[in-house]
Protein backbone atom coordinates (compact mmCIF):
# COMPACT_ATOMS: atom_id res chain seq x y z
CA UNK A 1 0.00 0.00 0.00
CA UNK A 2 1.44 3.44 -1.39
CA UNK A 3 0.04 6.43 0.92
CA UNK A 4 0.87 9.93 -0.43
CA UNK A 5 0.79 13.16 1.48
CA UNK A 6 0.94 16.54 0.47
CA UNK A 7 1.07 19.65 3.10
CA UNK A 8 1.66 22.69 2.97
CA UNK A 9 0.48 23.48 -0.44
CA UNK A 10 -0.61 26.96 -1.42
CA UNK A 11 -2.15 28.57 -4.41
CA UNK A 12 -1.43 32.05 -5.14
CA UNK A 13 -3.42 34.28 -7.74
CA UNK A 14 -3.19 38.12 -9.02
CA UNK A 15 -5.75 39.43 -9.55
CA UNK A 16 -6.36 42.62 -12.52
CA UNK A 17 -9.72 44.43 -13.01
CA UNK A 18 -11.88 42.07 -11.05
CA UNK A 19 -11.13 39.17 -13.26
CA UNK A 20 -10.56 36.01 -11.68
CA UNK A 21 -10.93 33.74 -14.48
CA UNK A 22 -7.24 32.87 -14.25
CA UNK A 23 -6.98 32.25 -10.66
CA UNK A 24 -10.12 29.91 -10.40
CA UNK A 25 -8.89 28.13 -13.37
CA UNK A 26 -5.58 27.44 -11.36
CA UNK A 27 -7.91 25.95 -8.37
CA UNK A 28 -9.39 24.06 -11.01
CA UNK A 29 -6.21 22.43 -12.22
CA UNK A 30 -5.17 21.52 -8.74
CA UNK A 31 -8.59 19.79 -8.43
CA UNK A 32 -8.00 17.95 -11.27
CA UNK A 33 -4.37 17.27 -10.37
CA UNK A 34 -5.53 15.67 -7.12
CA UNK A 35 -8.06 13.72 -8.75
CA UNK A 36 -5.88 12.17 -11.39
CA UNK A 37 -2.27 11.14 -8.50
CA UNK A 38 -5.41 9.84 -6.33
CA UNK A 39 -4.99 12.42 -3.58
CA UNK A 40 -8.39 13.71 -1.56
CA UNK A 41 -8.37 17.42 -1.29
CA UNK A 42 -9.34 17.88 2.02
CA UNK A 43 -11.79 21.04 1.67
CA UNK A 44 -12.72 21.87 5.34
CA UNK A 45 -9.06 21.89 6.10
CA UNK A 46 -8.81 24.48 2.85
CA UNK A 47 -8.42 28.53 3.81
CA UNK A 48 -8.64 30.91 1.68
CA UNK A 49 -7.00 34.49 1.94
CA UNK A 50 -7.88 37.68 -0.15
CA UNK A 51 -5.00 40.35 0.24
CA UNK A 52 -7.23 44.11 -1.02
CA UNK A 53 -5.95 47.33 0.39
CA UNK A 54 -8.29 49.11 -1.64
CA UNK A 55 -11.52 50.48 0.33
CA UNK A 56 -15.27 50.27 0.00
CA UNK A 57 -14.74 47.27 -2.48
CA UNK A 58 -17.48 44.58 -2.45
CA UNK A 59 -15.77 41.10 -2.11
CA UNK A 60 -15.59 38.38 -4.09
CA UNK A 61 -18.06 35.46 -4.72
CA UNK A 62 -16.94 32.56 -2.77
CA UNK A 63 -14.14 29.60 -3.97
CA UNK A 64 -16.30 26.19 -4.23
CA UNK A 65 -14.22 22.81 -5.00
CA UNK A 66 -16.21 19.70 -4.95
CA UNK A 67 -19.26 21.51 -4.14
CA UNK A 68 -18.20 22.69 -0.77
CA UNK A 69 -17.54 26.71 -0.19
CA UNK A 70 -13.82 27.02 1.11
CA UNK A 71 -13.66 29.27 3.92
CA UNK A 72 -12.30 33.00 4.04
CA UNK A 73 -10.10 33.71 6.51
CA UNK A 74 -8.26 37.03 8.06
CA UNK A 75 -5.40 35.52 9.35
CA UNK A 76 -4.04 32.29 8.78
CA UNK A 77 -0.24 30.10 9.91
CA UNK A 78 2.13 29.60 6.87
CA UNK A 79 5.11 27.74 7.52
CA UNK A 80 4.80 29.06 10.78
CA UNK A 81 4.58 32.54 10.06
CA UNK A 82 1.37 34.59 11.08
CA UNK A 83 0.11 35.98 7.61
CA UNK A 84 -2.74 38.75 8.26
CA UNK A 85 -5.01 39.86 5.41
CA UNK A 86 -3.86 43.67 5.51
CA UNK A 87 -0.08 42.36 5.94
CA UNK A 88 0.50 43.63 9.17
CA UNK A 89 2.46 41.76 12.20
CA UNK A 90 0.97 42.13 15.63
CA UNK A 91 -0.17 38.67 15.64
CA UNK A 92 2.65 36.93 14.87
CA UNK A 93 5.13 39.75 17.13
CA UNK A 94 2.52 38.83 19.53
CA UNK A 95 2.58 34.81 19.11
CA UNK A 96 6.57 35.19 19.14
CA UNK A 97 6.82 36.70 22.72
CA UNK A 98 4.29 34.90 24.39
CA UNK A 99 6.63 31.98 23.41
CA UNK A 100 9.91 33.82 24.51
CA UNK A 101 8.61 34.64 27.93
CA UNK A 102 7.76 31.48 28.48
CA UNK A 103 11.33 30.14 27.50
CA UNK A 104 13.19 32.85 29.91
CA UNK A 105 11.38 31.06 32.93
CA UNK A 106 13.62 28.22 32.38
CA UNK A 107 16.48 30.62 31.66
CA UNK A 108 16.30 31.59 35.21
CA UNK A 109 15.49 28.17 36.58
CA UNK A 110 18.75 27.51 34.80
CA UNK A 111 20.19 29.96 36.46
CA UNK A 112 19.15 28.94 40.44
CA UNK A 113 20.89 25.93 39.37
CA UNK A 114 24.14 27.48 39.44
CA UNK A 115 24.84 26.45 35.58
CA UNK A 116 27.92 28.10 34.03
CA UNK A 117 27.53 31.20 31.67
CA UNK A 118 28.68 29.33 28.30
CA UNK A 119 25.17 26.89 29.06
CA UNK A 120 23.17 29.57 29.51
CA UNK A 121 24.38 31.69 26.30
CA UNK A 122 23.79 28.18 24.24
CA UNK A 123 20.56 27.82 25.51
CA UNK A 124 19.48 31.16 25.13
CA UNK A 125 20.45 31.24 21.38
CA UNK A 126 18.70 27.77 20.82
CA UNK A 127 15.49 28.17 22.58
CA UNK A 128 15.07 32.10 22.64
CA UNK A 129 16.50 34.14 19.77
CA UNK A 130 15.83 31.20 17.57
CA UNK A 131 12.26 32.48 18.35
CA UNK A 132 12.71 36.25 18.73
CA UNK A 133 14.22 36.20 15.37
CA UNK A 134 11.81 33.83 13.41
CA UNK A 135 11.30 34.74 10.36
CA UNK A 136 13.09 38.25 10.86
CA UNK A 137 13.81 39.22 7.49
CA UNK A 138 9.79 39.24 6.72
CA UNK A 139 8.33 41.07 9.41
CA UNK A 140 11.12 43.15 11.26
CA UNK A 141 10.75 46.47 8.89
CA UNK A 142 6.68 46.25 8.71
CA UNK A 143 6.95 45.94 12.87
CA UNK A 144 5.43 48.74 14.90
CA UNK A 145 7.23 50.11 17.29
CA UNK A 146 5.61 48.82 20.75
CA UNK A 147 6.12 45.09 19.64
CA UNK A 148 9.61 45.74 18.78
CA UNK A 149 9.85 46.87 22.41
CA UNK A 150 8.40 44.06 24.07
CA UNK A 151 10.88 42.15 22.21
CA UNK A 152 13.96 44.15 22.65
CA UNK A 153 12.63 43.58 26.52
CA UNK A 154 13.12 39.66 26.07
CA UNK A 155 16.50 40.05 25.13
CA UNK A 156 17.35 42.87 27.68
CA UNK A 157 16.24 40.34 30.32
CA UNK A 158 18.05 37.04 28.88
CA UNK A 159 21.24 39.31 28.64
CA UNK A 160 20.58 40.03 32.85
CA UNK A 161 20.28 36.87 33.65
CA UNK A 162 22.80 35.64 31.92
CA UNK A 163 25.50 38.50 32.74
CA UNK A 164 26.48 39.37 28.93
CA UNK A 165 25.69 41.97 26.52
CA UNK A 166 23.32 40.05 23.90
CA UNK A 167 22.74 41.44 19.97
CA UNK A 168 19.09 43.41 19.57
CA UNK A 169 16.57 42.66 17.58
CA UNK A 170 17.67 44.81 14.90
CA UNK A 171 21.59 43.23 15.16
CA UNK A 172 19.77 40.09 14.28
CA UNK A 173 17.94 41.51 11.62
CA UNK A 174 21.28 43.00 10.19
CA UNK A 175 23.16 39.45 10.62
CA UNK A 176 20.70 37.23 8.63
CA UNK A 177 19.21 39.79 5.98
CA UNK A 178 22.68 40.61 5.03
CA UNK A 179 23.51 36.31 5.24
CA UNK A 180 20.23 36.32 2.87
CA UNK A 181 21.47 38.52 0.85
CA UNK A 182 24.75 37.05 0.18
CA UNK A 183 22.76 33.96 -0.45
CA UNK A 184 21.00 35.55 -3.67
CA UNK A 185 23.84 37.10 -4.51
CA UNK A 186 25.67 33.75 -5.45
CA UNK A 187 22.60 31.83 -7.12
CA UNK A 188 21.88 33.04 -10.56
CA UNK A 189 18.38 31.29 -10.76
CA UNK A 190 17.39 32.64 -7.48
CA UNK A 191 13.79 34.21 -8.30
CA UNK A 192 14.61 37.26 -6.01
CA UNK A 193 17.71 37.87 -7.45
CA UNK A 194 15.92 40.52 -10.19
CA UNK A 195 15.67 43.04 -7.07
CA UNK A 196 19.41 43.21 -7.04
CA UNK A 197 19.82 45.45 -9.78
CA UNK A 198 23.71 46.87 -9.61
CA UNK A 199 24.80 50.78 -10.30
CA UNK A 200 27.56 51.30 -12.68
CA UNK A 201 29.78 51.42 -9.87
CA UNK A 202 29.23 47.70 -9.42
CA UNK A 203 29.38 48.33 -5.44
CA UNK A 204 25.80 49.61 -4.65
CA UNK A 205 22.54 48.31 -5.51
CA UNK A 206 19.69 50.51 -7.27
CA UNK A 207 17.19 51.43 -4.29
CA UNK A 208 13.21 50.85 -4.87
CA UNK A 209 10.50 53.73 -4.68
CA UNK A 210 6.66 54.30 -4.93
CA UNK A 211 4.92 52.22 -2.58
CA UNK A 212 6.15 52.45 1.03
CA UNK A 213 4.37 48.60 1.81
CA UNK A 214 6.47 47.75 -0.79
CA UNK A 215 9.86 49.83 0.24
CA UNK A 216 9.44 48.63 3.38
CA UNK A 217 9.30 45.08 2.45
CA UNK A 218 12.04 42.32 2.74
CA UNK A 219 13.94 42.64 -0.56
CA UNK A 220 13.85 46.34 -1.26
CA UNK A 221 15.23 46.40 2.16
CA UNK A 222 17.77 43.97 1.65
CA UNK A 223 19.00 46.12 -0.74
CA UNK A 224 19.19 49.04 1.50
CA UNK A 225 20.66 47.13 4.20
CA UNK A 226 23.52 45.70 1.35
CA UNK A 227 24.25 49.39 0.82
CA UNK A 228 24.26 51.09 3.90
CA UNK A 229 26.91 48.45 4.89
CA UNK A 230 28.40 47.58 1.71
CA UNK A 231 31.85 49.16 3.18
CA UNK A 232 31.95 45.67 5.04
CA UNK A 233 30.71 43.11 2.62
CA UNK A 234 32.55 41.77 -0.03
CA UNK A 235 30.53 42.85 -4.21
CA UNK A 236 29.85 39.88 -6.21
Amino acid sequence: LIVKFADDTTNTGFISNNDETMYREEVANIDQWCDKNDLEWNVPKTKEMIIDFRRNEDPPPPLVVKGEVVERVDLFRFLGLMVSNKLTWEEQCDALLKKARQRIYFLNKLKSFHVNKGTLLTFYRALIESVVSQSITVWFTRANQADLYKLNRVIDNASKVIGCELPSLYDLYIQRIAKKTQKILKDDYHPAKKYFLKLKSGFRFRCFKGNQRFVNSCYPSAVKVFNGTSTRMCPL
